[in-house]
């Protein structure tokens, strides 16, 4: 049986969290799901606790705009840490400046998202996995 990578969100607004939630559902995307309101939560998350089991390795969506730790921010953590540096990280934001794109990608972030259209933002993620799930069988 082929397990599925778990996903993990950072998002802090509730709302978008269900719209997310809706589009994965759409799409048939049937990845576990974890969410995180900011980056320090998604941290405490990736390396878990004694009671809760670290989720990585997995797929990250963040947005750029949390409190606490930002996801600029929560980016650089999972890059300057050796146990979490491999996991694939997307950011999904409203923004479009050139310049959270461009250090999004200065940090090795695997793509770019606007918000707009979440439903096709899931469905390239559901591509996305199946090819890669695909190229680990082969």
């Amino acid at each position: 049986m082929i397990s599925l990578i778990p996903i993990l969100i950072l998002e802090d607004n509730d709302i978008d969290q269900e719209i997310v939630l809706r589009a994965f559902k759409k799409v048939e995307l049937k990845n576990p799901v974890f969410f995180a309101t900011d980056g320090a939560e998604a941290l405490t998350l990736l390396h878990g606790t004694n009671t809760i089991p670290a989720i990585t390795p997995c797929i990250i969506m963040t947005d750029l705009n949390l409190p606490k730790l930002d996801g600029l921010g929560f980016i650089k953590e999972i890059r300057e840490d050796n146990f979490l540096k491999q996991n694939i990280i997307f950011i999904l934001s409203t923004s479009a400046r050139h310049q959270d794109v461009k250090q999004g990608y200065d940090l090795n972030i695997a793509g770019y998202f606007l918000k707009d259209d979440i439903k096709e933002i899931a469905l390239l993620l559901k591509n996305y996995l199946s090819l890669n799930q695909f190229i680990n069988e082969n």
